[in-house]
């Protein structure tokens, strides 16, 4: 009855070895500045990769993507921005509506 458990268990991505990947990646443990924000959830069933990449998501290194070629899946790891990190680039706006303009004439009481 053990047995198939741990099978079980066994063909899931080990999610502390992503820790440590990330970890070593980043060059800070999780939960300091510069390092992942937390550990990757262990409720994550990913399929067993034999080799992880990782790489940041943006320059601003607002987050460490770890991804499997095959089996294929990804995941974003967010890190604790330095204080002393380079702002964010602004994101585009787009104006508001303006409000709908009826081209009747209104109608008086």
């Amino acid at each position: 009855m053990i047995l198939p458990l741990l099978l079980v268990a066994a063909s899931f991505q080990d999610t502390s070895a992503l820790d440590r990947s990330v970890a070593a990646f980043t060059g800070r443990p999780t939960g300091a500045e510069g390092g992942a924000r937390t550990p990757v959830d262990a409720r994550l069933r990913l399929a067993t990769c034999p080799t992880v990449s990782l790489s940041w998501r943006t320059e601003q290194h607002d987050a460490v993507v770890v991804s499997c070629a095959g089996p294929a899946w990804r995941i974003f790891v967010p890190v604790i921005r330095p204080a002393n990190a380079p702002p964010r680039s602004p994101r585009r706006s787009f104006p508001s509506p303006r409000p709908h303009r009826s081209s009747s004439a209104a109608i008086r009481s």
